[in-house]
């Protein structure tokens, strides 16, 4: 994989930020609102106490652009100062309620344990208040004020920060950077604000913007029913409250404040997209990466797409690349890659770990998320291209047409269903057979895979099974519809070397019995040889060799597959140094 360099946090959220049109949009209009409620009055002819008794309830004019009240005063200007006042209080009481739900949902994540079960009861209890009530019995009972007004909004707002923020920090509580803290001896204190809390700095700023137009709302409720901004200041809900009593004859005292309150919170709703989409890369749009080149920097090996006779081939891909977005810059995990795979045929891809064997696969099966991923290049299945197909299409093929064997079969089985069901789910999806008749065939499966007393042990559950068992049932689930192409992805990591030989004459038997193509997928040369007819070496996302297992393993063209070959421990050359792939590849790849 090629990191190529780029820009800090900041300037590359405000770039992806500007890339989405919905969120520009939305943060210009914001700042144009913001701009007049803030200006408009100093430039105003009007102030907002200023009475024309010669202009009551006189509708928009050139005078009067926006029209005038009951008793004759300048709406426009009215509008300009209850907004000042309206994003005023949101504000103050985003940040009351900021305050106390930051502090509060951190202490309780970073304490945990029994503290945070209080922590945690008292905010359920809490949140069975009727909240609206208990801001209406607050300003009631005290002083009609601004400062009540945003320790009151502020006070009943807090409860669903303080949630997110605990979540947040609990993941975090675990992150081997917190470990690293405590182990230097830092105060929890210095550990929760100092490294934790700034990591949750992404989410909060995401729920402000979700705050703030909520605030607005309740306020110009409280206001509506006069127990908000009390005169002579207004705030666009106390001028709502005014106009909506002249609504039948003089509409535009109420739409002039509404539609200001309106767009406000339009604005803000779509700032608030646009920044969860900025400050996550995972939901990177196209239109904010740069698009892969043609050609890869890189020079590919001579065979790098090569492979056999294209005509009546099973899979054919040409010039694939995948790319993320980093917040250092674009990292190319694929670049270039092609090969040719025919029916009943073995090819193995080899490679370091990260060199991008796994992506290459999975941006096959439709399996890289794209956004953040841009995924480029052709690869024909049959008659069917797969790059850029619909998700209906895929299904189709995938399960069915092309299976696959993942890494960790553990994750890939759902812990809360029973093996047969799984074993079972491809075969009643694509070919439509009845659960009896589809439950029986898994058995059948199952049994033909190793799985002894298959008929009882198919009613367990994946965490009842040994790993090998496991990549047993995922190979079932894979060979149950008897597919065109098996991708196997490391099928054997992490098993011991019996079980490995198992697995391996298990896909051996699927290429013999259903003549069915395999996509071997493995960091060793030697188990690859002993499965594959033709053996494809990857570096960095590059395929810098290719050619028949007995060529590459024998009379390897590429240094970089020297150093594969000549980096596994030999028990015939004691005293020998076991080198790097690094220093191996300098050196031409032999010792």
């Amino acid at each position: 994989m090629i990191l190529e360099k780029g820009t800090s946090l900041g300037r590359d959220a405000w770039r992806r930020l500007l890339h989405n049109k919905a969120a520009t949009a939305g943060l210009i209009l914001l700042m144009a609102m913001i701009l007049i409620c803030v200006i408009g009055p100093w430039i105003s002819p009007y102030t907002q106490e200023e009475m024309n008794w010669d202009a009551i309830n006189a509708p928009p004019s050139v005078k009067h652009w926006m029209g005038t009240d009951a008793t004759g005063r300048d709406l426009l200007t009215r509008t300009m100062h209850g907004g000042r006042i309206s994003f005023s209080v949101a504000l103050a009481a985003t940040m009351v309620s900021l305050l106390i739900g930051v502090a509060y949902g951190g202490i309780s994540g970073y304490r945990g344990g029994k503290t945070d079960a209080v922590m945690m009861r008292v905010v359920d209890v809490l949140y069975g208040l009727p909240f609206t009530l208990l801001v209406i019995l607050l300003v009631s009972i005290f002083e009609k004020s601004l400062m009540l007004l945003f320790i009151a909004i502020g006070a009943v707002e807090w409860l669903t920060m303080a949630r997110i923020v605990r979540g947040e920090v609990l993941g975090l509580c675990r992150q081997e950077f917190v470990e690293a803290c405590r182990v230097l001896g830092y105060s929890n204190l210095r550990i929760l604000f100092r490294h934790i809390i700034p990591n949750v700095l992404g989410t909060i700023i995401i729920y402000i913007t979700l705050t703030i137009p909520s605030i607005m709302l309740l306020e110009a409720f409280l206001s509506f029913l006069g127990l908000g901004v009390q005169a002579p200041m207004a705030s666009w809900g106390s001028l709502i409250k005014e106009g909506a009593f002249a609504m039948e004859d003089m509409p535009w005292q109420m739409i002039v404040p509404g539609s200001a309150l309106f767009f406000t919170l339009l604005a803000l709703n779509f700032l608030g997209d646009g920044l969860r989409d900025a400050l996550d890369p995972r939901r990177i749009s196209h239109a904010s990466t740069t698009p892969p080149p043609e050609h890869s920097d890189s020079e590919p090996g001579p065979a790098a797409v090569a492979g056999s006779e294209e005509t009546g081939s099973l899979l054919t891909v040409r010039n694939l690349n995948v790319t993320f977005p980093q917040r250092q810059g674009i990292l190319r995990a694929v670049q270039n890659v092609g090969f040719v795979l025919n029916q009943g045929e073995a090819l193995g891809i080899v490679g370091e770990s990260g060199s991008g064997k796994s992506v290459t696969v999975s941006s096959l099966m439709g399996l890289v998320p794209s956004p953040p991923a841009t995924i480029s290049g052709s690869a024909v299945f049959r008659e069917s291209e797969l790059i850029g197909a619909s998700a209906s299409d895929l299904r189709k093929i995938r399960g069915d047409k092309i299976s696959m064997i993942f890494q960790d079969p553990m994750t890939s089985l759902n812990p809360h269903q029973r093996v047969v069901d799984q074993v079972a789910e491809p075969l009643r999806i694509h070919r439509g057979v009845g659960k009896a008749a589809a439950r029986k065939r898994a058995v059948e499966v199952l049994e033909e895979v190793g799985i002894r007393d298959a008929a009882k042990r198919a009613m367990s559950w994946p965490h009842e099974f040994s790993g090998g068992m496991r990549q047993r049932v995922m190979i079932a689930m894979a060979m149950i519809t008897e597919p065109d192409l098996l991708i196997a992805d490391e099928p054997t990591t992490a098993l011991d070397v019996t079980v490995q030989r198992q697995i391996l004459e298990l896909i051996a038997r699927m290429r013999k019995d259903h003549g069915t193509a395999v996509l071997f997928i493995s960091h060793d040369l030697a188990v690859v040889s002993a499965v594959c007819d033709r053996i494809a070496v990857m570096k960095d996302g590059v395929m810098v060799e290719q050619g028949t297992a007995e060529d590459v393993m024998e009379r390897p063209q590429h240094a970089y597959t020297h150093a594969l070959l000549n980096c596994h421990p030999g028990l015939h050359e004691p005293g020998s140094r076991l080198m790097t792939l690094d220093q191996m590849a300098e050196t031409g790849g032999r010792l």
